[in-house]
C-alpha cells in the first residue's frame, strides 16, 4: 500500500516533461491475440481475445511527438486531470477529458513512476477519478491501450475496467491481426 505522504490533487499546470517521464513506453511479457472467425456465408463474425505469452517480451517506446500536448493542456485547464504527489514530487498522472455528449471520462494518458508502482497509487487514482466522474454526472470511464500492453491491461482490469471494444485499424491501415490493435476498456461509475 502507498505511504500516507501520497496525496491526490487536480493537476493545474501542464508540464510536457512530466508526461514524457511518466509515459515512456512499456515492456510486456504477454499480449492479447485477436482471433477472427467468419461463418461460411460471411454473415457472422466473431472476434475473440486470447492472452498469449511472448518470448522475447514486446518492447514499445512512445516518442514525444506522438503525444497530444495542446489537447492535454486543455484537459488540465478544464480541471479533469489528476496527479499523485509524494510530498512535492509528482509521481503519477492521469490526463483525462470529460466528454459531455456521451457522459464519458476518457482517460487519455495514465502513468505511475516505476519507483512508485505496486503501492496502490494507481488504484487510488482510478477510484478518485470514478468519484469525480460521478460528481460530474458522467456514467463511464474509458481507457484505450494496445493489445500488446499486458501490464496496462492487467492494471485496468484490477481497477474495475472490462473489455468493451477493439479497433483493428486504429494505428495503421493494415488490419493484420499480428499488428498492434487498440483495445478499449470501460468502467461504469453510475
Amino acid at each position: 500500500m502507498d505511504s500516507p505522504m501520497i496525496s491526490l490533487q487536480t493537476l493545474t499546470t501542464f508540464q510536457p516533461e512530466a508526461v514524457e517521464i511518466y509515459l515512456p513506453g512499456y515492456v510486456s511479457p504477454e499480449k492479447y491475440q485477436v482471433e477472427r472467425r467468419v461463418s461460411p456465408d460471411g454473415e457472422d463474425v466473431t472476434l475473440a481475445l486470447r492472452r498469449v505469452a511472448l518470448d522475447p517480451p514486446y518492447v514499445k517506446h512512445f516518442p514525444p511527438e506522438t503525444l497530444m500536448y495542446a489537447a492535454y493542456a486543455r484537459f488540465i485547464e478544464a480541471g479533469t486531470c489528476l496527479g499523485a504527489y509524494d510530498d512535492e514530487q509528482l509521481v503519477a498522472i492521469a490526463i483525462a477529458e470529460a466528454q459531455e455528449w456521451n457522459r464519458t471520462l476518457w482517460i487519455w494518458e495514465f502513468g505511475v513512476l516505476e519507483s512508485h508502482r505496486r503501492r496502490g497509487i494507481g488504484l487510488r487514482m482510478m477510484d478518485e477519478l470514478a468519484i469525480r466522474s460521478q460528481n460530474m454526472g458522467l456514467r463511464i470511464m474509458l481507457v484505450e491501450t494496445q493489445n500488446t500492453n499486458g501490464p496496462a491491461i492487467r492494471f485496468y482490469r484490477r481497477a474495475g475496467f472490462t473489455f468493451d471494444a477493439l479497433d483493428l485499424t486504429c494505428y495503421s491501415n493494415n488490419d493484420d491481426l499480428d499488428d498492434e490493435i487498440a483495445l478499449f476498456l470501460k468502467r461504469k461509475v453510475t
